[in-house]
């Protein structure tokens, strides 16, 4: 987000703060055991969530900001904010909630994979073990309805899990 503002690409920054909160609201629904709608129910969902009372108003100023540097501010208190909602389920050992620069660059990040890697490392299972740690659900790749509405489409998508890591 912020890369895109430097080089000058403002809408491009303002796409990917967008995107970032579609993974932060999806993760909502998923701390919080409900099931995310397509687009079109997707914001009218949220706003039934608890989470979405302190992260509805952050996420409008993310929005509504011309300038990267408090779109960075503002994405920043809800991903503190998302990360407090982790580690309140208790699925793993507690990670400070905070935003850090990105490597040498002036840009604040939450450091995201700490939570993955803390959470893959209570999973028992050895089956769920060997699937890609990097893919995630086939709707959180693939955002097509066309495709997520039909059971046998995404049965297809099987070969990316059995492909193991």
């Amino acid at each position: 987000m912020a890369r895109c503002a430097d080089v000058g690409d403002t809408l491009g920054s303002r796409l990917v703060a967008a995107r970032m909160i579609d993974e932060l609201m999806k993760l909502c629904f998923l701390m919080e055991r409900e099931y995310w709608p397509y687009s079109k129910w997707f914001g009218s969902a949220f706003a039934r969530l608890k989470a979405a009372a302190a992260l509805v108003p952050v996420f409008h100023a993310v929005l509504d900001c011309q300038e990267w540097r408090e779109r960075e501010r503002h994405l920043s208190v809800a991903y503190i904010h998302v990360a407090e909602m982790q580690n309140a389920l208790r699925l793993a050992d507690p990670i400070e909630p905070k935003t850090v620069p990105f490597y040498t660059r002036p840009y604040r990040v939450p450091e995201a994979g700490r939570f993955a890697t803390a959470l893959y490392e209570k999973i028992e299972s050895s089956a769920v073990r060997r699937w890609p740690r990097d893919v995630g659900s086939v709707a959180q790749f693939v955002h097509c309805t066309d495709v997520l509405d039909n059971a046998s489409r995404c049965k297809r998508m099987k070969a990316i899990y059995e492909a193991g890591a």
